[in-house]
């Protein structure tokens, strides 16, 4: 039996994944968690085979809940479970420790298939994620400064990129503009540039916009 835990913010998300995990002769959900605090809690309590982790629950950053897994649970494989399209974001995860990325569109088959290879040691990625990370392999791409960026930088580097206000990135993610100020100037920072100008031709020449 594959032993899963959820962890996903939304209670309708995680009621949704059990029902169909659990519709399996092979597959169990024997805990859940609503964010990245909680998550590291209940490994603690439960022992699991694959985790199912949303990317963008509060908490902590989803690359370092990644990494603090893959360091403290080794015998865990993590399957990244998005309703971002971003196939960069999904490298990130990859490189990161994580076995396998579903996007929330995909299958409900690609869900099971996806906690089956995990459980097996096996990766589950889409045809773009994998390509897009062999190429970045081969041209050596973990010195790309966007890449330094945190899982929360890099989804506020790319508002930024597509000339979304502060203020309507607070909105969108739940935060407020002083937060988003701090983020912006961290992103900035790291990757050496001076405003959002540059962010933005960063983001077409490199194709992530």
């Amino acid at each position: 039996m594959i032993r899963v835990i959820t962890a996903d913010d939304h209670s309708l998300i995680r009621q949704g994944v059990r029902r169909i995990l659990e519709k399996t002769s092979d597959i169990q959900v024997v805990a859940e968690a609503q964010d990245g605090s909680e998550l590291l809690r209940v490994l603690k309590e439960r022992s699991c085979d694959v985790l199912l982790l949303d990317i963008s629950m509060p908490g902590p950053d989803a690359v370092d809940i990644v990494q603090k897994v893959r360091r403290d649970f080794p015998r865990v494989k993590i399957v990244i479970l998005t309703m971002h399209p971003e196939e960069h974001q999904a490298v990130r995860m990859i490189k990161a420790g994580a076995l396998g990325y579903v996007h929330k569109s995909m299958g409900l088959s690609d869900l099971v298939t996806a906690v089956r290879r995990a459980a097996a040691g096996r990766p589950f990625l889409p045809e773009k994620v994998a390509e897009l990370l062999a190429k970045q392999v081969a041209e050596g791409a973990e010195t790309l400064p966007h890449l330094q960026l945190s899982s929360r930088e890099h989804e506020v580097f790319i508002m930024l990129a597509k000339g979304l206000s502060n203020k309507e990135i607070a909105a969108t993610l739940n935060l407020s503009p002083k937060t988003i100020s701090t983020y912006r100037s961290r992103i900035l920072l790291k990757m050496g540039y001076d405003n959002n100008a540059q962010l933005t031709y960063y983001a077409i020449q490199h194709r992530l916009i």
